[in-house]
């Protein structure tokens, strides 16, 4: 396992901890409340259902407030990274990094196909009806005509209307010609760069 998967799972880790120790330490308040509102009131039947919609009700509530806590620092994070930080990325992780990007940029709706048998997609996205199949490549080399007829086979099994590439590198002059030739959209390094920094200029 390589260095930065070993990484990428400990972040992982690190965050399901934290979320089930939030979790965890709200139903233990909540049960010593409960232990104590019961000792007070007098263990009854009527008193033991109150206490225990009560403490059904605040769980809930508790819960879905650490889950948007959790959603908005992911997003605040995920905003934050630079392009240095997308080239040390996993394939699988800049897809989905792209889907919130593309999301940033007024794409309704978003989401990443599945990991084998993609059938050149890595993404789909949608706007007023219209779909576009997304190749995205994260490299450190040229991308070439291959990713264009990738996404373009994309486009025939998802029946989509348009196509587009979105690399962290840079096209081959044979892969602009072919894209120019197809109507395939392609974003670059530089223009990567840029959507990052409009995302990050939003409120």
């Amino acid at each position: 396992m390589s260095r930065y998967n070993r990484n990428s799972n400990y972040r992982r880790y690190r965050r399901h901890r934290t979320s089930r120790s939030m979790l965890t330490d709200v139903l233990l308040v909540v049960g010593l409340l409960a232990a104590l509102g019961i000792f007070y009131f007098g263990l009854n039947v009527e008193n033991l259902m109150l206490w225990i919609f009560s403490a059904a009700l605040i769980v809930s509530i508790v819960v879905g407030l650490v889950a948007v806590v959790l959603w908005r620092r992911r997003h605040r994070l995920r905003r934050a990274l630079k392009l240095s930080n997308i080239d040390q990325m996993h394939g699988i992780e800049f897809e989905h990094y792209l889907k919130d990007l593309l999301k940033s940029r007024g794409y309704q709706k978003v989401w990443v196909t599945q990991a084998q048998g993609d059938f050149g997609a890595d993404l789909i996205a949608e706007q007023d009806g219209q779909k576009i199949a997304i190749q995205a490549k994260r490299s450190k080399g040229w991308i070439g005509v291959e990713a264009i007829y990738q996404v373009l086979g994309g486009r025939e099994h998802y029946k989509t209307q348009d196509t587009m590439v979105i690399t962290n590198a840079t096209f081959s002059y044979p892969a602009r010609a072919l894209a120019k030739k197809s109507g395939t959209a392609l974003i670059d390094r530089a223009q990567l760069a840029q959507w990052i920094l409009d995302w990050q200029k939003e409120d």
